[in-house]
């Protein structure tokens, strides 16, 4: 192994890699690091946790790619995946100068790991976001088992300016409510959605703030 100490974060650094067998050289691999910290030792460890940061993406994926696979910058080897025409795209420098993951509004999606589709034990969501428009009725997040069985969905409330936050029973009763207001086209934001535990079917309380 090989520890290469002193560096400066932040800043790229490239290596070519050589194998040598009985004193012969073989062709040389060259690779690339960039050594940061990545902002996250603050929340809490607790439970199940996917921390998508687009500016860690950055790092590893050149701007205007697709985002086919979005790594857990928290830690624990979880990512988030696209697919071919519905994966969205890599900013470098979008919100305030800040990498930003840009979907379409059409049909742009990433898809989580399994383990997101319960949330018996409580959730908390936090949500980076500058909508360019405000489409009618989209959808920012829905977490759940699919299209047809979604346990969540955060997104808009029809033609309003508000949020609407719904959930479904397993039976497909849907209950939601809207706030007063939150949404505004080219502003960015931070939205949390808190979510009490509960089990399955049963009453829950939730709460959505915008930049606290």
């Amino acid at each position: 192994s090989f520890a290469h100490t002193g560096l400066t974060n932040g800043a790229t650094y490239r290596y070519a890699v050589v194998g040598v067998r009985s004193g012969e050289e073989g062709a040389a691999a060259n690779v690339s690091a960039v050594p940061h910290v990545n902002g996250f030792a603050s929340l809490p460890a607790q439970g199940l946790m996917l921390a998508l940061s687009a500016s860690e993406l950055a790092y590893a994926q050149a701007n205007n790619s697709p985002v086919s696979v979005w790594p857990n910058a928290a830690g624990p080897s979880l990512i988030a995946t696209g697919t071919g025409v519905l994966a969205p795209t890599l900013i470098h420098s979008a919100l305030n100068g800040q990498a930003a993951v840009r979907f379409d509004g059409v049909d742009d999606q990433l898809t989580l790991p399994s383990g997101f589709q319960d949330f018996t034990a409580g959730m908390s969501m936090y949500v980076v976001m500058r909508p360019s428009v405000l489409t009618d009725s989209f959808k920012v997040l829905t977490l759940g088992n699919g299209v047809a069985a979604q346990n969540l969905a955060l997104g808009r409330a029809g033609t309003t300016p508000s949020f609407q936050y719904f959930t479904n029973s397993s039976w497909g009763e849907y209950s939601f409510f809207n706030t007063s207001g939150g949404l505004a086209a080219g502003e960015t934001s931070l939205v949390a959605v808190q979510q009490n535990a509960g089990a399955a079917d049963s009453l829950a309380f939730a709460e959505i703030t915008k930049n606290g």
